[in-house]
């Protein structure tokens, strides 16, 4: 058996041990298992092959199916080898999503527009709550105008409200005691002022399609709008603009739109 054959036995022996891949049963709390499956994928391979062994060529082949599927890029010169390596792809994927929410959910620009969506609903904070069906579609409200890029539920947006309502608290508790807070008279003589916030560069009108406003309200009948009426028109002149917006842009019409009607 060849360095290549081999490789594609560990592939076909670890398929069997989703514990192995899945991620579903943590190494620290499975640890036993874990051993007694890399000791059995061993014996599957054969060729006088170790766990360890097996363990370590698995982790190279995971990181460049993984970086094949991102960009493209075959670093594993074996035929037919990411083909076989598909068992991992949903895995893989859900892992990316993950991680792609996570760092959204530590965007300061994100974690902004849930404080502003929030603050429109006071008794999701006042200690006035209404009923559970009015919070849950409170929160149902909110998860769907935040999900631009990365779609977030109403749960992610409740348990983050709930995270940084205690960072606030916190703050509340510690900030007064911070020697901070006693050299404000500073601000004037700092040689290295705070620079402004950066500002995305606007949407030119310029660059957007157009169309007359009766075929702009036509091309939306499936949704039962007059082409007679003037809101309708006027709603629908905005969606060239939405759909050129960046995600973050998007999600700050949104948030402004919401701030100015009757969200509740």
């Amino acid at each position: 058996m060849d360095k290549d054959e081999l490789t594609l036995a560990v592939v076909d022996a670890i398929e069997k041990y989703p514990l192995l891949y899945s991620g579903v049963a943590h190494f620290n709390a499975h640890r036993a298992e874990h051993m007694q499956a890399w000791n059995e994928v061993a014996a599957a391979v054969g060729q006088g092959v170790n766990a360890t062994h097996c363990k370590q060529r698995w982790n190279i082949i995971r990181r460049n199916h993984t970086k094949f599927l991102r960009t493209g890029r075959n670093t594993i010169k074996i035929p037919g080898i990411h083909e076989r390596l598909s068992f991992l792809n949903s895995w893989i994927k859900s892992n990316q999503d993950k991680e792609a929410k996570r760092s959204q959910l530590r965007s300061l620009a994100f974690n902004i527009d849930l404080v502003k969506l929030v603050e429109q609903q006071p008794w999701l904070y006042n200690d006035q709550p209404r009923s559970k069906a009015e919070n849950e579609e409170a929160w149902e409200k909110i998860a769907s105008i935040m999900s631009d890029e990365v779609s977030v539920t109403s749960e992610d947006m409740r348990t983050q409200w709930l995270s940084l309502r205690r960072i606030y608290v916190q703050f509340m508790q510690d900030c007064p005691q911070r020697i901070e807070s006693y050299m404000h008279f500073l601000m004037p003589h700092l040689k290295f002022p705070i620079k402004p916030n950066f500002v995305p560069k606007s949407v030119e009108c310029s660059d957007l399609p157009t169309e007359s406003e009766t075929a702009r309200v036509e091309g939306y009948d499936h949704l039962g709008y007059d082409p007679g009426d003037q809101d309708a028109a006027f709603l629908l002149s905005i969606l060239p603009h939405l759909k050129a917006m960046t995600g973050h842009q998007r999600r700050q019409f949104k948030v402004r739109a919401v701030t100015l009607s009757d969200f509740s």
